[in-house]
């Protein structure tokens, strides 16, 4: 996906200029590439083709900037959740099998990581500084998914599939294998090894194999 069409997506049903939509562009690569602190409006004016007096028209500030980037990002979090195959409804998957939710979760979260990788860089460079901002949206998706994942679990749990662990405990370590093999691979590494639904089975059996009682579910 290019920065171009990320942008269309992020903010599809809002009217932005061509100038607004270029100056987006702009921030999201040189704040992916140079950090938010060590990227000027300047350089962003310069690489939008646009005067630096044009982005203050737009934006107040740069942090505004920064926070109009993040916030759509983050609302299209939820709903690239929402939107992949209803994660929410757990009546969705076959026997309420863990194993469909975790495969559903890790496609869901490799597609978004890939599709955002330069805003994702963003995020991770910048948390600490706007935690007040955007802690809110990641603590109610988290939530979110968090509730589906003990409901089935605590199910499969009770008829003796899975070990003993905390369902709470549980999903911290599901999620933090998922969510830290894919920042180890698009943010740090950027390699291409397996076809994406290869490495979505890969990690699912991974983190099944790790919460079962006996191998080979």
């Amino acid at each position: 996906m290019t920065t171009s069409d990320m942008v269309e997506e992020l903010f599809s049903g809002e009217n932005l200029t061509d100038k607004q939509k270029r100056i987006i562009e702009a921030a999201i690569l040189t704040f992916s590439k140079n950090g938010f602190s060590g990227t000027s409006t300047r350089e962003i004016a310069i690489k939008a083709g646009v005067a630096e007096g044009t982005i203050f028209r737009y934006y107040h500030t740069k942090n505004d900037l920064l926070q109009t980037i993040m916030d759509r990002t983050l609302i299209r979090l939820t709903d690239f959740y929402l939107d992949e195959d209803d994660l929410t409804n757990p009546s969705d998957y076959e026997n309420n099998n863990l194993k469909d939710f975790v495969k559903k979760l890790s496609r869901n979260k490799y597609q978004f990581v890939k599709r955002y990788t330069p805003i994702i860089k963003i995020l991770l460079q910048e948390f600490a500084f706007q935690k007040a901002n955007w802690e809110p949206y990641l603590l109610g998706y988290y939530t979110g998914i968090n509730r589906e994942f003990r409901n089935i679990y605590l199910k499969m749990q009770t008829e003796g599939d899975f070990t003993e662990i905390e369902p709470k405990v549980a999903f911290r370590l599901t999620l933090s294998t998922i969510v830290g093999y894919l920042l180890m691979k698009h943010i740090l590494l950027q390699e291409e090894n397996l076809e994406d639904e290869d490495e979505v089975e890969v990690i699912t059996n991974y983190v099944i194999n790790g919460l079962l009682t006996k191998i080979g579910f």
